[in-house]
């Protein structure tokens, strides 16, 4: 018997003899990361203690606090804050399931979110199509804590969790602590703004950007203060006009942020416009019939 986490649930999929299967991963107090699997006979779920999943949950010291995941078609990137203050990431080679290589790094106090991120939100054109694949984009990890300042570690698979690639976001421990993150380009510029949300009421939103000269740091780019404590962050079209609006979970309820209409509708025409300019009429209607 264990109490489980009840704020960090995770809903996942794993490849099952060729076919995905949707799982919940769910954090105990007992220093484990517990893996449901759907019984559709019976209409219930499970839990499957096979290690063979998620070979990077074998050996946890601590609770496991937040965790988030990254994937592609060959490996899986994942991501663990803990109670006692460790981070701890993980490289998994996919299909097979073989832990390829791990990092961890302790910081002070307990790590209240963690989430994996590519700068770049843009799709890329491969033989005249877009495209979703990012595969040359690097990868990098946010860090949210309860107690210091959160920080940002640059090109994981490259560098691990090393200090040098380490870079913090300003003014982060200045209002109570960190309770939520979010990775979402919120001002439609084809980059990701890193999104901390505080038990002190505040919003505070980082850009990367790099100065000549230097090689790059995250800067406050815009705050907002709520009346009541942050407990959650999402970006997505709530409304179903096909533009994101920014929700804000708090401890009175719910707030939707939408963007100014005709800024919108601004940047929507000067994208159209410079897609029929570089991109053939037959390519886009070829487009347009595959999707």
């Amino acid at each position: 018997m264990f109490h489980a986490v009840v704020f960090s649930p995770l809903q996942n999929r794993i490849i099952v003899d060729g076919v995905k299967e949707v799982v919940w991963l769910l954090s105990g107090n007992d220093n484990k990361i517990h893996l449901y699997r759907e019984d559709k006979t019976r209409q219930t779920y499970y839990e499957d203690l096979s290690p063979s999943c998620f070979p990077e949950f074998s050996s946890l010291n601590s609770l496991v606090m937040w965790m988030d995941f990254f994937a592609t078609s060959e490996y899986r990137i994942t991501a663990l804050g803990c109670k006692d203050g460790f981070v701890i990431v993980s490289s998994v080679k996919l299909p097979e399931t073989t832990l390829q290589a791990s990092w961890r790094i302790e910081h002070d106090g307990p790590i209240s979110t963690v989430r994996l991120f590519q700068d770049s939100t843009l799709e890329s054109m491969q033989n005249g199509f877009f495209s979703k694949t990012k595969n040359d984009d690097k990868i990098h990890l946010c860090v949210g804590n309860a107690i210091e300042v959160s920080v940002v570690y640059r090109d994981i698979l490259n560098h691990g969790l090393e200090l040098t690639n380490q870079e913090l976001l300003p003014e982060s421990s200045m209002y109570d602590c960190v309770v939520c993150s979010l990775i979402a380009d919120i001002d439609m510029d084809g980059k990701n703004e890193v999104l901390l949300g505080t038990y002190g009421q505040e919003l505070l939103v980082y850009k990367w950007e790099v100065e000549p000269g230097d090689n790059g740091s995250y800067k406050l780019y815009h705050k907002q203060m709520f009346p009541h404590p942050l407990l959650a962050l999402s970006y997505m079209d709530i409304i179903g006009d096909g533009v994101k609006e920014l929700l804000v979970l708090t401890t009175n309820g719910l707030h939707i942020l939408q963007h100014d209409l005709t800024q919108v509708r601004d940047i929507c025409l000067e994208r159209m416009k410079w897609i029929l300019r570089n991109i053939p009429a037959e390519t886009l209607k070829e487009y347009i019939k595959v999707h």
